[in-house]
């Protein structure tokens, strides 16, 4: 596989396969350079019956390829028609000023003939069954129509979309502030992409075709005779020599002068579907000058006045060019420091001016002014265009800015009540609705009111009475199931659910279909006065089946082959629903857009700038529709409502229940929205509707939800679509699907939310089913028996519509199977066929009397049961939908304005949406319970709901950056909050940076929305008093629960004015007056916070995830430091405040409690990670103690194994486990990386780790004992912890023994600190079941019964995890994604919910050892690879890509995954295969063990070379494989942290993981865009999403140069175990409230502090200090610090050795007497020489400081040096 797509690559580049991406010059090649293409032989030209040969190769793909490079090239030389203009000069100056030949000289004849004649066999390759020719074509489909080769890098565009009129701001940010400085901005330049300026006059009546044989207004040829498409092909070929240079070429009789304006002079017009193709191959780059500002290069286009496609990339600056000069490629210049060339280009997709601030309406025309008889159910009369015209002037009042028309199009007339579904012709308006004249009077009177009309636009075609011209053009073909021959024209088809029986698909690998559809459209819009278009089906559009090889191929008796060539090439018998083309492609996955879609999209653009183009959009393909120039219309948010409701909307508007345990929550609707900021492009247009053209109206689909769905709907950021009569409360209609209450047992909603950028729109769809007939009169439940014996008279019937012959489409005869690589998989969906009777349905047409009283009958009940009594009112709900989109058209935010999705706290996340709204002024927050006392007691109280705001910070900084602008203004001007509904401003007023980082709480009702306007206020933020008072009582009231200082204004302002000691000194001055004002706060209390504040100050230092963007942070150290100066040096109450401040500053004894540790006695994850995180901590200078049990047996088996290790016996204590008795326990200790261990070890209740005692009184007295012999270990050795850590269930009781007073006030300074490592289920909580005798253990135990009973349960369970959180101060979990998971779903969610702030932190390594490790395996992955292959699969071949496995063969490992997926994986490899190695050993006692055993022999003996596996032996190798494997596998079924990841992530090894836990945090998708990832993540636990995931991987790997840049993006995820002690000792310090400093660290940073200190005495913030050496004169000593009462005594001050190896420091004291003591390597010693004083009863040195001339100025001091 690697091979294969090396080769297409290079022959993108033009290049042998091993050749690197970016050459060894300066600059990056996109294409090889004009001189390698203009020297040798010119290419000639073989034209289309040269390529017919090689295209009809069915098989061979070898052909195909052959031909596509010659296309290739004549692309490449079609780029020499393309100009580069400077930009500095005129356009029309200078000698090599290139000219454009007019279209129809012979130059320009041509040009066009080649331009046509490369898109038709670009065309038919895209239908090929090759996945490499398809993948191709597309890009060189793109190149084609882009005008340029930029695409042909090898990766799509990066793509931003804009509406005319709004700006665009290219932002290319450096990696660091070297690179900026680096960069000369004056050698680079923008070049921006413009088409040729074409215009053309939209004369009506007037019809362009090139898609059939008899074009209305051919071109001419270069006699001036006019010609038809059909002789296109016939006209002579221009030479090699007109094709490989640009115009000059041409004899100078020919060439037309550069500026011709050759459309509008002539009257000529080009067919259409040409008119863009001729504008964008002759097109010119314009030129930008590049600016620097901030962090970042910007560029500012402001003149993108056309809809289009504005392309662009950053280029060398030309030199001494006088004149515009013809450049051959566009060439990326790469002398940007730190910035990837695939940053330096990009896309720009304008949209119609105005285009967001749309407000859509949907009429049916048949439905409009639609009547019956009330008698007969005779249908009385149709709508028309007519009655669509006089509803038109209501509509714009209503400040309806677009009509959808749907059913317009000109249907069959040989039948009474004709459908709207099958149209005949796509280009005329229906006959039956009044015909052109109504329609183009319509569409007349909707341009007067300012109204755009859209019309529909269909792939398909009606199979009986489709207009000649489709005829022509020709249909696909299936073999008849039955009878074996390709009779039957394909019906319509999206692949996945739904066929249209009456229907027949065109043949879209004939580009004539392609023009057809085009010109059907044009048509609609240049005669008929059509303003927009809504493409049905557009998801899949261009529909390519994949042929059918066996029956193309097939020769006749006589040996000739029964199809010829041309049939083969453009693929007429195709298989049955096996979507291919464009959809299929690995270009399509990478963001290349749909080429067909593209090209409509800038030749309707050239028709008309605003004309809007939507397209129907399913299977996430949203994105794909965006960057082809369309606004996909979406109804992913209705459908995840309805569910919610219990209702499965499905693809054909029919409406199931949904089966338990299915219904979504509204967090699918944050998460979809989040997924779409990195999945689709920024600035996207979509448009959202409540319900289908098919479906129930909301009032079916919601209840009492349908006012939730209407706010939804007008608040959400895509363009609101109605359908008529959903605003009058309206419920069932005649034309709709049916409503059925039978559970649809295969919709899974989790798939609305697209799993992965890289996978969006690419997944099959799962949960289709056979077509059930729906008809909206079924209400009631019914099986298919009784439905098909169901008649009504007067009516057709309604039951279940019959299976019709093309059901059997989608089953493959066996005499006719197809090779699996042949078919897609789609080809074994169950496609729902809909026949023209199913269709009738869903139509207006005549019915019963019976059915119309059934209809309001079902009307009526269904108001009745959402309740009017209770005030939801259905038939009221038109003024909910007027006022809404008045709100919406009130707000630019709600209107125009950028969304982005808040995170609502756990409680809370699974029944409130919240999300915000912004523009550049305007800021609106929308928060939306969707819950009702309908939906059970629970929900019938209003909630109280929890926001955190941090994610808008995020975006507006991100929006900022991206387009060179401050959002919304300062962030320290005030703000409060204005009621959108009522205009009521809150009195709550708040800093922009304080309301944005602290969370937002609210209270809403059942089904309650609230709308929030965040509003600046004129008052300076210094003046504000109502800002002060109230920020203080917030502070006040958060005290320690305040995470960030940002989130407080008052703590705020202290860390933002902490830059210098200066400006901290003021900052201090300030908070104490500002804790004064409140009479509220004792002296005490005021102190404390402000302790608060300093320590919250330091923390931001670590921030990572929403890091300060707007000031620097200060370390701990500085703080301290400043502190330390204060403290002697400060004024008045400052110095009082700073000594405060200091006291008890410092963390003293952190014990850690752990069940097991590290080599002694890990048996899983939590051992390792204590081991590491004690280290750490040690490293970072704090002492740390960890105690553990010392089991009689290690896991190897061994007795005495402390000793070893130099850790002896030092005591025996006895504890008391309640009424048992006491028992004795040995204590051994130990130093180990300056982590003192402490081992405790009785025989009896510690045989082995978690050994099972035999009954549960045993495990209790175990419990107990452990507990407790911890804290009487810490009471026997006199240690009084500050901070005590448990860790999982077995140190659960500490904290309730330490607290609750058994051991008296010994402990009141401790802080009990719990970590979850692992949760999983009850016996991970520790759970014991007492008898009904053995009550609750409370003998045994001794604790109150509700700390470890939950008297809510069920039954008496005992859990020292309840234990543990109910009451440790605070508890923290091994990452962020788990600690969610916990707060969310877990059992104990409740009482872990009493913390109001638990951490999560991932784990890590220790990266310097491993990689020491690693390196004594290899020197390189690709050795390692070597060795392993030779090792485990007896041959080494770096092309096959290796997946490996490490790990235990246990469900929670999910091997199983990997062990179902190797056959396919096989195959996904393609003929090199895979190979796959299981590193693990399973318990064959074990069932899930066993079964993995016996799997992995099977497939080691069917797979021979290709899979390894020794499930009965312990796998030692782990090394090797980290380092030489391409990819691991950790489907992990739940890893609340994990490790194996982060031993890969060191040398780079991408992982494919589920998205579960702490792989949720740390395996990160791949991006080749933004060049950041990890690996490959699947969110569904399924074998379909893993097997996704394994695919993304293999194409990466099929690139050698992205995927070592993956390899090189995942060692940046590596986390060391340094960062992992870091995060936890930032929080430890938090909950102690204590700031962090390294004391090694504060000596320098002392020192430089001590620089500042002039500043601040001549500011007046500091009193004048006099410098004092203070000395220690024995150089032996290790560590020395000195503490004294110049300070308050209130902090130790280390020394630093001199030049001669002494310890000393220069102290800048106040004058006076002062009395200090040394401590020397931990004791407290007196200096030998100097004066001694005993008065306070302590002997302690005494220091005189004098008043004199070497007292502190600003001139003898050395200036302040800010180095932090």
């Amino acid at each position: 596989m690697r091979q294969a797509t090396t080769s297409r690559k290079s022959r993108h580049f033009g290049a042998a396969p091993g050749d690197p991406m970016i050459g060894a010059g300066s600059e990056v090649n996109v294409l090889p350079q004009r001189s390698q293409l203009s020297q040798g032989s010119p290419v000639v030209c073989k034209r289309w019956p040269e390529w017919l040969p090689g295209l009809a190769s069915l098989v061979d793909e070898q052909p195909v390829q052959d031909v596509l490079d010659q296309v290739q090239q004549l692309l490449l030389q079609r780029s020499t028609w393309v100009s580069y203009d400077d930009g500095s000069v005129e356009s029309e100056s200078g000698p090599s000023a290139g000219r454009v030949p007019s279209p129809y000289s012979p130059a320009g004849w041509e040009r066009l003939q080649t331009l046509l004649e490369t898109e038709k066999a670009l065309v038919s390759a895209l239908g090929h069954g090759s996945d490499d020719v398809r993948d191709r074509a597309v890009v060189l489909l793109n190149v084609l129509y882009d005008g340029h080769p930029l695409q042909l890098a090898g990766d799509a565009l990066p793509v931003v979309v804009v509406c005319v009129g709004e700006p665009a701001t290219v932002c290319i940010p450096f990696a660091s502030e070297t690179d900026r400085e680096a960069f000369d901005p004056s050698q680079a330049v923008l070049r921006l992409f413009r088409p040729w300026p074409a215009r053309r006059k939209l004369s009506r009546g007037r019809s362009r075709s090139l898609s059939t044989k008899s074009a209305s207004s051919p071109p001419r040829a270069p006699n001036g005779r006019r010609v038809g498409a059909s002789e296109l092909d016939t006209l002579p070929e221009r030479s090699s020599n007109e094709l490989a240079g640009p115009v000059r070429n041409v004899s100078p009789t020919l060439r037309e002068d550069r500026r011709t304006d050759w459309s509008p002079a002539s009257e000529q017009e080009l067919p259409t579907g040409t008119q863009s193709l001729w504008a964008a191959c002759h097109g010119h780059w314009q030129s930008y000058p590049i600016s620097i500002e901030g962090e970042c290069i910007l560029v500012h286009l402001d003149d993108l006045e056309q809809p289009g496609f504005y392309d662009w990339y950053i280029a060398r600056a030309s030199k001494g060019v006088a004149s515009p000069q013809l450049v051959t490629h566009p060439v990326v210049y790469a002398e940007v420091p730190g910035v990837d060339f695939r940053r330096l280009r990009g896309r720009f997709i304008v949209q119609p001016r105005e285009a967001r601030a749309h407000r859509l309406y949907e009429l049916p025309v048949d439905q409009v002014g639609a009547c019956w008889d009330p008698s007969t159910g005779a249908l009385l009369s149709r709508g028309s265009f007519e009655a669509v015209r006089e509803r038109l002037p209501q509509l714009a009042a209503d400040g309806i800015t677009g009509v959808y028309v749907s059913g317009c199009l000109e249907r069959r007339l040989d039948e009474r009540e004709p459908t709207p579904h099958t149209v005949v012709d796509r280009a005329m308006p229906a006959t039956i609705l009044g015909g052109v004249a109504k329609f183009q009077r319509m569409c007349a009177e909707a341009r007067r009111l300012n109204l755009t009309t859209i019309v529909d636009c269909l792939d398909r075609v009606s199979l009986a009475r489709a207009h000649r011209r489709y005829r022509r053009i020709g249909f696909v073909r299936i073999v008849d199931p039955k009878r074996h021959v390709p009779a039957l024209p394909h019906p319509g088809t999206d692949c996945h659910h739904v066929q249209w029986e009456d229907t027949a698909l065109l043949n879209y690998r004939r580009v004539e279909s392609w023009y057809s559809l085009i010109e059907d459209i044009a048509q609609m819009t240049t005669e008929h006065g059509a303003g927009g278009v809504r493409l049905d089906n557009a998801q899949c559009m261009p529909c390519l089946l994949v042929p059918d090889i066996v029956e193309l191929g097939r020769v006749d008796n006589d040996g000739i082959a029964h199809y010829d060539d041309e049939e083969k090439a453009f693929g007429d018998v195709v298989m049955a629903n096996a979507e291919g083309g464009y959809w299929k492609t690995d270009a399509a996955i990478d963001g290349y857009p749909n080429p067909l879609l593209m090209k409509l999209t800038r030749e309707l653009w050239l028709l008309n700038p605003s004309f809007l183009v939507l397209g129907e959009s399913h299977f996430h393909r949203e994105r794909n529709l965006i960057v082809s120039g369309l606004v996909p219309h979406t109804l992913r948010v209705a459908t995840i409502l309805a569910g919610i409701s219990g209702k499965s909307l499905r693809r054909d508007g029919s409406v199931r229940a949904l089966g338990e345990n299915k219904c979504p929550t509204v967090d699918f609707i944050a998460r979809l929205y989040r997924n779409d900021a990195h999945a689709i492009p920024p600035g996207a247009l979509m448009v959202g509707g409540t319900c289908s053209d098919t479906s129930p109206y909301p009032s079916v689909l919601y209840g009492r939800r349908s006012w939730i769905a209407v706010d939804l709907l007008c608040f959400l950021p895509d363009i609101p679509l109605l359908l008529l009569g959903e605003e009058e409360g309206r419920a069932y209609r005649i034309n709709m699907a049916s409503v059925s209450r039978e559970v649809d047992p295969e919709t899974n909603l989790e798939l609305e939310v697209p799993k992965s950028p890289r996978l969006a729109g690419h997944g099959l769809p799962r949960g289709a089913s056979l077509a059930t007939g729906m008809s909206m009169l079924h209400l009631q439940p019914s099986n298919i028996s009784d439905s098909r014996r169901m008649k009504r008279s007067g009516s057709r019937e309604t039951g279940l519509a019959r299976l019709s012959s093309t059901t059997l489409l989608t089953r493959t005869s066996p005499s006719r199977r197809p090779s699996p690589s042949s078919v897609s998989p789609a080809a074994t969906a169950m496609v729902r066929s809909r026949s023209s009777e199913d269709m009738l349905k869903l139509s207006i047409r005549s019915v019963s009397a019976e059915d119309i009283r059934q209809l309001d009958k079902a009307e009526e009940d269904l108001r009745r049961e959402i309740g009017p009594f209770e005030g939801y009112d259905i038939r009221q709900i038109r003024g909910h939908y007027e006022h809404r989109l008045r709100l919406r058209a009130s707000y630019d935010a709600l209107r125009e304005g950028q969304m982005v999705a808040l995170v609502v706290r756990e409680h809370a996340k699974y029944q409130v949406l919240a999300f915000a709204r912004f523009t550049l002024k305007q800021i609106v927050l929308v928060l939306i319970n969707v819950r009702g006392s309908h939906d059970g007691a629970p929900f019938a109280n209003s909630v109280e709901t929890t926001v955190d705001l941090r994610p808008l910070a995020e975006a507006l900084v991100s929006a900022g950056f991206r387009n060179g602008c401050t959002y919304f203004g300062r962030w320290d001007q005030v703000v409060e909050l204005c009621d959108c509904f009522t205009g009521t401003r809150d009195s709550s007023r708040y800093a922009f940076e304080e309301f944005l980082f602290r969370r937002f709480c609210c209270t809403l009702k059942p089904l309650e929305t609230r709308v929030l306007e965040l509003c600046p206020v004129s008052e300076p933020i210094d003046a504000c008093e109502d800002l002060h008072r109230q920020s203080v009582r917030r502070l006040h009231e958060d005290d320690e629960t305040l995470l960030d200082s940002r989130a407080n204004w008052v703590a705020g302002r202290l860390a933002r004015h902490a830059s210098s000691l200066s400006s901290f000194a003021r900052a201090m001055n300030t908070l104490q007056e500002l804790l004064s004002t409140d009479k509220g706060l004792t002296e005490t209390r005021a102190r404390h916070l402000i302790r608060v504040c300093l320590q919250r100050a330091s923390l931001l230092a670590g921030e990572h995830e929403y890091p300060p963007h707007d000031f620097r942070t200060i370390s701990g150290e500085r703080l301290v430091a400043y502190l330390m100066l204060l403290s002697t040096c400060g004024h008045g109450s400052l110095r009082e405040t700073a000594r405060l401040a200091l006291t008890g500053n410092r963390m003293g004894p952190i014990v850690l409690f752990s069940p097991e540790l590290g080599r002694f006695s890990s048996i899983g994850g939590l051992g390792t990670m204590i081991d590491e995180l004690s280290k750490g901590l040690a490293d970072l200078g704090l002492e740390v103690y960890v105690i553990s049990p010392a089991y009689t047996f290690n896991r190897r088996g061994e007795t005495r194994y402390l000793e070893r290790d130099g850790i002896r016996w030092t005591r025996n204590i006895d504890v008391r486990i309640g009424n048992v008795g006491v028992a004795t326990l040995g204590i051994f200790e130990g130093v180990e990386n300056r982590v003192r261990l402490v081992f405790f070890e009785n025989h009896s209740y510690f045989p082995r780790v978690y050994q099972d005692l035999g009954s549960q009184a045993r495990m209790m007295e175990m419990l107990v004992l452990a507990n407790r012999g911890v804290l009487e270990i810490c009471c026997h050795k006199q240690l009084r912890p500050s901070l005590l850590v448990t860790n999982d269930w077995m140190g659960g009781l500490v904290p309730a023994y330490g607290r609750l007073g058994y051991f008296g006030g010994y402990f009141d300074d401790t802080c009990f600190f719990h970590i979850v490592h692992n949760l999983g289920d009850a016996a991970y909580e520790g759970r014991l079941y007492p008898s009904p005798a053995e009550v609750g253990f409370e003998a045994i135990h001794q604790l109150p019964r509700d700390v470890v009973i939950d008297p809510t349960w069920n039954r008496v369970v005992v859990n020292p995890s309840r234990a543990a959180f109910k009451c440790a101060h605070s508890w923290g979990t091994v990452s962020p994604s788990y600690l969610e998971e916990l707060l969310t779903n877990h059992p104990l969610r409740h009482v872990m919910s009493s913390c109001r702030s638990p951490f999560g932190a991932s784990n890590g390594i220790r990266v310097r050892d491993r990689l020491a490790l690693l390196s004594k395996v290899a020197s390189s992955h690709e050795e390692a690879k070597s060795i392993l292959q030779n090792k485990y699969f007896g041959v080494s071949d770096p092309s096959i890509p290796v997946f490996a496995f490490v790990g235990r063969l246990t469900s929670q490992k999910g091997v199983h995954l990997i062990l179902s997926a190797t056959d396919v994986l096989m195959s996904l490899a393609g003929t090199t295969k895979c190979q796959i190695l299981i590193g693990g050993m399973a318990n064959r006692a074990d069932p899930y063990g066993a079964d993995c055993a016996r799997r992995c022999e099977e497939l080691k003996q069917r797979h021979r070379g290709y899979f390894a596996a020794d499930p009965d032996n312990f796998f030692h190798d782990g090394p090797l494989v980290n380092l030489g494997a391409d990819f691991c596998l950790m489907p992990s079924v739940f890893e609340p942290g994990g490790i194996v990841q982060q031993e890969f992530f060191v040398v780079g090894t991408p992982v494919i993981a589920y998205r579960t836990g702490g792989l949720k945090d740390t395996v990160i998708e791949w991006d080749p865009v933004e060049l950041t990832g990890s690996g490959f993540v699947f969110h569904e636990y399924t074998l379909d999403d893993f097997l996704a995931a394994c695919k993304r991987a293999l194409r990466v790997y099929a690139k050698p140069d992205e995927y070592q840049l993956l390899r090189e993006s995942t060692r940046e995820y590596v986390i060391d175990v340094a960062q992992v002690a870091a995060a936890w000792s930032r929080e430890f310090h938090r909950v102690k409230n204590i700031i962090p400093c390294q004391e090694e660290a504060l000596a320098a940073v002392l020192d430089q502090a001590e620089r500042e200190l002039p500043a601040a005495v001549d500011a007046g913030l500091c009193t004048a200090a006099v410098p004092v050496v203070i000395d220690w004169p024995e150089t032996s000593s290790r560590a020395v610090t000195v503490k004294g009462s110049f300070d308050g005594w209130g902090r130790e001050w280390p020394l630093g050795r001199d030049t001669s190896g002494g310890w000393k420091r220069t102290f800048w004291l106040p004058p006076g007497t002062f009395e200090i003591k040394y401590r020397v390597d931990g004791e407290w010693l007196i200096h030998p020489h100097r004066p001694v004083s005993s008065a306070s009863g302590l002997v302690n040195n005494l220091l005189e400081v004098h008043r004199g001339p070497a007292q502190v100025t600003q001139s003898n001091v050395p200036a302040a040096t800010d180095t932090h």
